[in-house]
């Protein structure tokens, strides 16, 4: 049976996707630093097949190794697509950007919060249409929302920005201020939402 859903149904919908470094740019010395530093564990809870020659691998595609998400999106028309663990192509956001798809990437300290802002200046034509020409929205992602946030910058050590203090580091920040931002982590009620709101 064919799909019956409407493309104004599609269009109601967000998709998110990784944006991940490609497994094939993973520094390989790094690797094995970490799998023998973890190899006590694996040695008591892995599999005994495990062992240092066993490479890692990623366990999902990134956005970035190929154009089929750019596709999906293009085809589908979302009002939203966001991006975690890092930012797409610049040949893809303009793309998507055109499409008039808004777009969201995951900032889990204000450094990566920065190169979000920066991943796509602006042009005169975004400028004089009153269109922002990068990412629209930035996700800030704090400590609370636990070991599996977005985080892409590894070229320093995490900070551990409580979310709180993410959201008022992002909005206060002159490279950052004016981009709207989407708390996440530890917002477990409706007086957590309001001091996200009032940061």
């Amino acid at each position: 049976k064919g799909d019956n859903r409407s493309s104004s149904s599609t269009a109601q919908c967000q998709l998110g996707f990784f944006a991940h470094r490609p497994v094939s740019e993973v520094d390989k010395r790094l690797e094995e630093n970490w799998i023998q530093y973890c190899q006590p564990l694996f040695d008591k809870y892995a599999s005994s097949s495990f062992s240092l020659k066993t490479p890692l691998r990623a366990p999902y595609a990134s956005f970035l190794e190929s154009d089929i998400g750019l596709d999906i999106i293009l085809n589908s028309k979302p009002r939203a697509a966001s991006f975690h663990f890092g930012l797409p192509h610049r040949y893809q956001l303009e793309q998507i950007k055109a499409a008039g798809v808004v777009t969201m990437a995951t900032a889990t300290s204000i450094t990566e919060a920065i190169q979000i802002a920066e991943c796509l200046a602006p042009t005169a034509k975004t400028i004089s249409s009153g269109k922002s020409g990068g990412i629209d929205i930035i996700v800030a992602q704090g400590l609370e929302a636990g070991g599996h946030r977005g985080t892409f910058d590894d070229s320093q050590p995490d900070p551990c920005v409580a979310t709180i203090d993410l959201v008022r580091q992002i909005s206060s920040h002159p490279k950052t201020a004016h981009i709207p931002i989407v708390a996440a982590g530890g917002i477990m009620n409706g007086a957590e939402a309001a001091k996200m709101v009032a940061a």
